[in-house]
């Protein structure tokens, strides 16, 4: 017969575990949406600077 003790410290172990595991995916979510905040800013500029060229060629 398995010790309630044991039962307990395995229930516990996989909770830690569940918790650890949606830490991570937050982690790794929110990573991601700074990362499509980054490249949103990175093409806006890109935009921003081709338009500058553009009116710089056409006033030349």
């Amino acid at each position: 017969m398995v010790s309630p003790i044991l039962i307990s410290l395995a229930a516990l172990s996989s909770i830690a575990c569940f918790i650890t595991t949606l830490m991570a995916l937050r982690a790794v979510s929110e990573f991601y949406k700074k990362l499509r905040d980054m490249e949103e800013l990175y093409l806006n500029n890109l935009d921003e600077l081709y338009e500058l060229r553009e009116a710089r060629h056409n006033s030349i």
